[in-house]
């Protein structure tokens, strides 16, 4: 889901400015647009973001916490509940922390609300994110594959602020149920992945207080 905002967002990255309107005009200068797309495809590999072992170690377990690797064999006992909490508590912390590390990033701070607002709701209904009813009109497949992931559960009376679950049926490339808090991640991602082809454009060190931990950056 949230690979669509990417792309669309390093799209009108890379093409910002472009006047593609003219593309089929005589005039239309193929070369100096290379030249554009090749800076800019650079630029997209040169941004600096701190702590990354934090992001690598979340999407590790996050990707663990994808297989009933463990549910399979120890979902009866008594200390495996407690054990599913802690993998979305590490996954969901450690990212947290990369994000904050880097919130001086274009839409980094809305990737911080939302995480927060799903690792909430993870985290109070025993580390599954609670899937809305309104599953059920992409079939009885759809159900089905929620109650089979580990990682998800169906919502019910029970559930712990099911405001933040996933209830939301949403179309992006696909349908998809999403909660509350994947509205500012998808944003968030866009304006990230729409920054990552700019280029960066440094002050004077004499002139840049180094205390502070900004990146100054100039659209171009």
């Amino acid at each position: 889901m949230n690979l669509a905002p990417f792309v669309l967002g390093l799209l009108w990255g890379f093409f910002r400015k472009v006047p593609l309107y003219a593309v089929f005009s005589r005039r239309f200068n193929w070369q100096k647009l290379g030249i554009l797309l090749k800076r800019r495809f650079h630029s997209s590999f040169r941004k600096h973001f701190r702590v990354y072992p934090f992001l690598i170690l979340s999407f590790l377990i996050g990707t663990f916490r994808q297989y009933p690797i463990l549910s399979d064999r120890f979902g009866d006992a008594g200390w495996y509940p407690a054990v599913w909490v802690s993998f979305a508590l590490a996954q969901y912390g450690f990212l947290l922390y990369f994000l904050f590390r880097n919130r001086f990033k274009p839409g980094i701070w809305m990737i911080l609300v939302g995480t927060l607002l799903n690792g909430l709701v993870i985290v109070a209904n025993g580390g599954q994110m609670p899937v809305g009813s309104a599953v059920e009109m992409f079939g009885a497949a759809a159900a089905d594959s929620i109650t089979a992931a580990p990682h998800y559960m169906l919502a019910s009376a029970e559930t712990r602020l099911a405001l933040l679950s996933d209830q939301i049926p949403f179309w992006l490339l696909g349908w998809f149920m999403i909660s509350i808090g994947d509205f500012p991640i998808m944003i968030g991602i866009f304006r990230l992945a729409k920054y990552l082809p700019r280029r960066i454009v440094r002050k004077n060190p004499s002139e840049v207080d180094l205390s502070v931990q900004y990146e100054y950056t100039e659209e171009r």
